[in-house]
């Protein structure tokens, strides 16, 4: 089964020509947006970009699923805007999930950022 992810990297790549810029848009490690574009060619048994210098240049297939790809990830990303402004009520407990190399510091910034923004 194809994903949202993959298609929503198969967007991003095909508009930037680049697994690095796409990766820094979608603030996805460049290996994840390949390993799902990967995924993606091996599930459809077809390349969708070949490597030009630096540029991730589509494939013929791939400039006829664009159109499609484009407006599947715009609707998905509308959906879940909606799905997550759907919830009304108050929210009553935050919980921050950290592991050990995180800075205290850091951790004290944001209890006391979120207390201020709590209290206004």
């Amino acid at each position: 089964m194809i994903s949202i992810e993959q298609v929503t990297c198969f967007t991003t790549v095909y508009e930037l020509q680049s697994y690095s810029a796409a990766s820094v848009q979608l603030n996805k490690a460049r290996s994840t947006v390949r390993e799902r574009i990967n995924a993606l060619e091996d599930l459809m048994g077809v390349e969708l970009f070949t490597i030009e210098g630096k540029k991730a240049q589509p494939t013929s297939i791939a400039h006829r699923l664009y159109p499609r790809a484009r407006l599947l990830a715009r609707q998905s990303l509308e959906f879940e805007n909606i799905a997550f402004s759907a919830y009304k009520g108050e929210l009553s407990r935050i919980s921050i999930y950290h592991d050990s190399s995180t800075p205290v510091q850091l951790l004290a910034l944001i209890d006391s950022s979120v207390k201020q923004k709590h209290n206004e």
